[in-house]
């Protein structure tokens, strides 16, 4: 070695960010979304017919033809379940995440030091992780995440990053978030021109296709601006879109993302460095916008804030040296590189095992529930609708998580039916409900056995312990 030269630092920040991805996927390769299993449904069919509007599997109870709005990671989902069934569906998902872990950590890299990105990385994915699951969703925070960061680095240096046209495209493809990428580019070129004092032609235009592309897909656009208002009336049923509370898990981590950004700019200010720029209190702004009004919003304002975290935390800021950040170098980029690739590999050895069947549902009630008659209208906990359309094709589910497919009035009278309001049996009776999978401490659960139904069965569901009741009728379940 050469005298006076030290050795290298070991590349620590990468290493774990490296094992954090290997975490996630140890954690979440089991698939308990309750939306995966009709996303897979709707892909197929759609795959089959090419019909964006139209029938959906299963209809049940829906009224009205079923929009496609959220077709393209569908068919992605249905073609994996073609090619390996479930672990096809849950690699996919898994191999996303392991990309958004990589993307995370080398977006937080270019503008802070290796800690500094890990800090970043982990509040990032604590806020993130319920969004993460195997639906549309997780398209969306990725494309969200890819979009804010090039909006934000053009409203820096003003070069237009006309990828982000077909970006848009496929993200209008795949979830109604494109809208917010929208927004935070409107935000991004105002900022531009407040800082430029001239409007710059080709950020512009990228906008201007970008928010234009979304509407350029095989759903009608007024089918599109349907789908926005159907979502409005319906989130006060959703808990995700209701505001989060103190126990919500991703709060917290967010949070911390935020105070983490504050304390980088006071330590940078106590240190001589430069204020935070308009652009990263604008973008924090927009963070904190996008969380406080559901739980939803939470992952969205997280991917949204993370480069200004770590910006927050960069030479450029002035704790350091006053040049952007030392880039990766190759050890550090192989120390991220080998535990993501195990990770991976662990994914394609594990996902037979851990993902051949859905997780959370009650899977023992399948033989008594398959004995019922044909067209039978179950009367379900809103979290086993997918699995029942997924697992029991020949029966009708009262409620799946398609919510807005249903309508408000749908989601009422459900709600003052399962809470045993009085009324509730005009509801069932309206309804032709012929059994009840319920949660075994739901209201409607102890008002149907006081009203002469019996247990069939019962069976664990991650958690929770359901229960399938039936009217007297079927004393002797059918063989």
């Amino acid at each position: 070695m050469t005298p006076g030269r030290s050795l290298p630092r070991p590349p620590w920040g990468a290493v774990l960010a490296g094992l954090t991805g290997l975490v996630l996927v140890l954690g979440t390769l089991p698939l308990g979304d309750p939306d995966t299993l009709w996303h897979i449904l709707l892909g197929q069919r759609l795959a089959q017919t090419w019909d964006f509007v139209g029938p959906a599997p299963r209809p049940g109870l829906l009224s009205g033809d079923y929009v496609y709005t959220q077709w393209l990671p569908e068919l992605v989902a249905a073609a994996g379940y073609a090619v390996w069934g479930l672990p096809g569906v849950a690699v996919l998902a898994a191999f996303a995440r392991l990309a958004f872990v990589a993307w995370l950590y080398r977006t937080a890299r270019r503008e802070a030091g290796p800690l500094a990105s890990l800090v970043v990385l982990v509040l990032t994915l604590g806020a993130t992780l319920g969004a993460l699951s195997a639906r549309p969703q997780l398209v969306g925070v990725l494309l969200l995440g890819v979009v804010a960061t090039a909006w934000r680095a053009t409203a820096l240096d003003g070069r237009p990053r006309w990828w982000l046209v077909p970006v848009m495209w496929i993200w209008g493809a795949s979830h109604g978030t494109w809208i917010v990428g929208v927004a935070v580019g409107a935000l991004a070129l105002a900022l531009l021109v407040l800082r430029t004092r001239t409007w710059t032609r080709g950020p512009a235009v990228v906008w201007l296709l970008g928010a234009l592309v979304p509407w350029c897909t095989p759903v009608p656009p007024a089918e599109v601006v349907h789908g926005f208002l159907a979502v409005r009336d319906i989130s006060w049923f959703a808990e995700e879109w209701r505001p989060a509370t103190w126990d919500s898990p991703q709060l917290l981590p967010f949070l911390a993302l935020v105070g983490w950004t504050g304390l980088g700019w006071a330590f940078a200010r106590r240190q001589g460095g430069h204020r935070p720029t308009l652009v990263d209190v604008s973008f924090l702004g927009v963070a904190i916008l996008l969380a406080a009004p559901a739980y939803r919003g939470i992952a969205l304002g997280a991917v949204v804030l993370a480069p200004v975290a770590a910006a927050a935390w960069g030479p450029a800021t002035g704790v350091a040296r006053p040049e952007r950040p030392d880039p990766p170098d190759r050890v550090e980029r192989v120390a991220l590189a080998l535990p993501l690739a195990a990770a991976a590999v662990w994914t394609l050895l594990a996902a037979p095992g851990m993902a051949a069947s859905p997780a959370r549902v009650p899977s023992a009630l399948s033989e008594p529930l398959r004995a019922l008659p044909a067209g039978t209208v179950v009367f379900d906990d809103v979290a086993l609708g997918g699995w029942l359309l997924w697992d029991q094709p020949t029966l009708v589910p009262v409620l799946d998580t398609r919510l807005e497919a249903y309508g408000s009035a749908h989601l009422h009278a459900y709600v003052d039916a399962l809470a045993a309001t009085p009324g509730w049996e005009r509801t069932l009776a309206g309804w032709r409900v012929g059994a009840a999978l319920l949660a075994v401490d739901a209201p409607l659960a102890t008002a149907l056995e006081q009203a002469g139904w019996h247990e069939s069965a019962r069976a664990l569901g991650g958690r929770t312990t359901y229960v399938l009741l039936l009217p007297t009728r079927y004393a002797v379940p059918p063989s």
